[in-house]
């Protein structure tokens, strides 16, 4: 019986290769640290001399830190919020603020923690929002922390955009001084 030739490309000779097949990519293909930094200019990832991670970036609280609007101290007590809002959320088993894909199969029972524990959770949680301004202020940290939304105008120039900034920088600052974290 005669061999079929198979077909698309040929293999490279003399190459080393994982058991996978692929071939194992030497020094050359690295990515020297001067392109590296300028992507991250270009993404806004590079502020100073410090490089920013990805967790940074990947919310809304973390891009206004890399864009300069919020300091760290304020991603910190952002993130406390988060979790205070988390705990609330799951002990009074509420559903997610986000959409996503409905779960038919999943039986309904009731809550899983006793109403002294729900006392517990709103208690941290309304200290907390009790301790941001009302209205826009609370608005601003709600739409930043839970919402995982930058507000309209916040990153314009414009008159109402130095607004919303100083709205945005004071809601922050007086959370972060509710979680006793500060500056530096």
């Amino acid at each position: 019986m005669a061999r079929r030739n198979r077909g698309g490309r040929k293999k490279k000779q003399g190459v080393a290769r994982y058991e996978s097949g692929q071939i194992i990519r030497g020094a050359e293909y690295n990515i020297p640290p001067e392109a590296l930094q300028r992507r991250a200019e270009l993404v806004g990832m590079n502020v100073g001399d410090k490089m920013l991670t990805k967790v940074d970036a990947s919310s809304a609280l973390g891009r206004l830190v890399i864009i300069g609007i919020l300091k760290r101290h304020h991603y910190d007590a952002g993130l406390r919020l988060a979790s205070a809002d988390r705990n609330w959320s799951r002990a009074i088993e509420a559903g997610t603020r986000h959409a996503r894909v409905a779960d038919y199969g999943a039986v309904v029972r009731g809550p899983s923690s006793e109403p002294p524990e729900w006392e517990a959770a709103r208690v941290r949680f309304t200290k907390v929002k009790e301790s941001v301004l009302p209205g826009l202020h609370w608005s601003i940290v709600e739409s930043v922390v839970m919402d995982d939304v930058i507000p309209p105008y916040a990153l314009t120039e414009c008159e109402h955009g130095r607004k919303i900034k100083a709205a945005t920088i004071a809601a922050f600052d007086q959370l972060a001084k509710y979680y006793g974290l500060t500056e530096g």
